[in-house]
């Protein structure tokens, strides 16, 4: 059996990217908006909370753009490596993104 190939094996490709892109981005900022805990930090006892107020989750807007920085970091690479590597240096063991949107991600 061989893959499709062709433009519209092309255009069925960037439609499963979009949709999982989408998907994704709508399962975290709901997460983050709605209790600050994934499925993952609710295993971790962690949560995404506001930077300096640690009793409020981010909001939609905060939440939105949090989920979508990560994927346009690792477009680059280096700004993917740089934002997971940046919590071992940072007082606040914050991700370039966290900084981007002033969250924290805190034990519970």
């Amino acid at each position: 059996m061989t893959a499709a190939t062709g433009p519209f094996a092309s255009l069925l490709n960037t439609l499963a990217y979009l949709i999982y892109l989408a998907g994704a981005t709508l399962y975290y900022t709901v997460c983050y908006a709605e209790g600050g805990q994934t499925i993952g930090k609710m295993t971790t006892r962690t949560a995404v909370r506001l930077d300096g107020d640690e009793d409020r989750s981010l909001g939609y807007v905060r939440a939105f753009i949090r989920a979508l920085i990560p994927p346009f970091f690792w477009v680059l690479i280096i700004p993917g490596l740089l934002d997971v590597l940046w919590p071992m240096w940072d007082r606040k063991h914050q991700t370039l993104h966290d900084k981007l949107v002033g969250s924290v991600v805190v034990q519970i």
